[in-house]
């Protein structure tokens, strides 16, 4: 059962965001500003925070990494089960995943810079 999780809320995000124009992915800015913070924002400061309280450089990039990755769809899952606004985490998990693919590789550029400048 362990291993169909994992599609099953892929299928459950899908189908949340196939129900949702695709105007509406680009028009809502509250989802970017989420965004900003978990993708760019916050991976910064817990790279800083960790290389203040002297973490190696390794667990230090290591945890700023796990702290940029997309929102997990178990957010969906949630929404969905507690009829919490299900399409916007949809829509959540699906920007933050989109964005990822473009945020990842010159924060993890620009943490390596500051760590080693620390």
């Amino acid at each position: 059962i362990g291993d169909v999780c994992t599609p099953l809320s892929m299928i459950l995000v899908g189908i949340t965001l196939a129900k949702i124009p695709l105007k509406r992915y680009i028009t809502e800015y509250s989802s970017y500003y989420a965004m900003a913070l978990k993708l760019f924002v916050v991976p910064i400061v817990t790279g800083v925070v960790l290389k203040l309280l002297g973490f190696s450089d390794f667990y230090t990039l290591f945890s700023a990494m796990m702290m940029m990755l997309p929102v997990a769809t178990s957010t969906a899952m949630f929404a969905q089960n507690y009829d919490l606004r299900p399409e916007l985490a949809a829509q959540t998990v699906g920007v933050s995943t989109l964005l990822s693919v473009v945020t990842i590789p010159p924060t993890m550029l620009l943490i390596e810079k500051i760590i080693h400048l620390i």
